[in-house]
């Protein structure tokens, strides 16, 4: 990222904030504000878990699901995802080739070979992915054998994939799509669920629109993360303005269940979690936060000289090797990815 795309970055999001939050309290406005029980067991009980640029995330006493409350209400959700920070946000992700693009497009064909594995061989039927973006994924699974179906409500995006794939390709939610019961062999989505501010009923809607003994794949960090437990509410993805629900293990077998699914394998994936990146996290702030915590000399100081000897081999390369592996084999690796059936 470079500075100038921070600084715009940032410009725009303390512009976001101020619409939000009354500053004499610190606290979201009421015309702004949705408060709500928790999203997995709807249980009301439950304490402070973080407090970041004034969003705060409760852990459910009952379940442990860690929850923002109050979360952005629908108006104000439709604002910011229409607003300028948004705009800029996705120049990063989405609209110039990058690293990052080749990076997912890899991961999401990985995960489709990962679902060929897991489901028997067969007739292919229909394969739904939401939160499509470019189509690169329904493209490979078109040539598979499914019946691709996407959902994009990114319309530039929407308009690409298309003009790849057709008119299977939605630009509204999955809600308003409509359709019909026991449609979808496969179900697929990658770094959504966290997004969606009432998972329940998003996928018991995807439960109804799946067959019986249909494969659904979750892609989503692991709030209960060895890296996550380590720096708290510094992790990028603690953010309000976009992430209001972060799962664990336990809790996205818990809300799946729920919906009619039965979790068969979560495997966990810790590209960034090496020692020298938590340490990290203590010096400099995360591009989402929105006004960072002030850092003495002293201390970033000290951060920087425990963080050098990460630069010099073989440290480094024992560090990334390493420490994904143990964080993976202790089941607590950055990211989960989950492969369920309907019952």
């Amino acid at each position: 990222m470079s500075s100038d795309w921070l600084d715009r970055w940032n410009r725009a999001l303390r512009e976001q904030h101020k619409l939000l939050f009354d500053y004499s309290n610190k606290r979201m406005k009421d015309e702004f504000a949705h408060y709500a029980d928790c999203p997995v067991c709807g249980e009301k009980d439950a304490k402070l878990h973080y407090e970041k640029d004034w969003f705060k995330y409760y852990k459910c006493r009952n379940c442990s699901m860690v929850y923002m409350n109050p979360r952005m209400n629908d108006a104000a959700t439709h604002s910011f995802y229409n607003s300028s920070a948004n705009a800029i946000y996705n120049e990063s992700k989405f609209d110039n080739p990058s690293v990052t693009s080749d990076f997912d497009n890899d991961e999401n064909i990985s995960n489709l070979d990962a679902i060929e594995r897991h489901r028997s061989a067969g007739k292919k039927g229909g394969f739904l992915e939401i939160g499509s973006a470019t189509g690169h994924l329904l493209k490979k699974a078109k040539e598979y054998g499914y019946d691709v179906y996407g959902i994009e409500l990114n319309k530039k995006m929407c308009i690409q994939s298309r003009s790849i794939l057709g008119d299977t390709i939605y630009d509204v939610d999955l809600q308003d799509v409509r359709f019909p019961a026991e449609m979808f062999d496969v179900i697929y989505m990658r770094d959504l669920i966290q997004h969606i501010p009432e998972p329940k009923g998003f996928l018991l809607e995807c439960n109804r629109i799946a067959k019986p003994g249909a494969t659904i794949f979750i892609g989503t960090h692991n709030i209960e993360g060895l890296i996550q437990k380590v720096v708290k509410e510094k992790y990028t993805a603690v953010f309000g303005f976009m992430e209001p629900n972060h799962f664990s293990p336990l809790t996205i077998r818990k809300i799946l269940d729920i919906a009619g699914f039965e979790v068969k394998e979560i495997h966990f994936r810790s590209i960034d979690v090496t020692l020298g990146t938590m340490i990290s996290y203590f010096g400099t702030s995360s591009f989402t936060y929105v006004y960072p915590p002030e850092l003495g000399k002293l201390r970033r100081f000290g951060v920087k000289m425990l963080y050098a000897p990460f630069f010099c081999q073989p440290l480094r390369y024992m560090d990334t090797h390493i420490t994904p592996s143990i964080a993976n084999w202790l089941k607590q690796g950055s990211w989960m990815n989950v492969i369920a059936e309907k019952r």
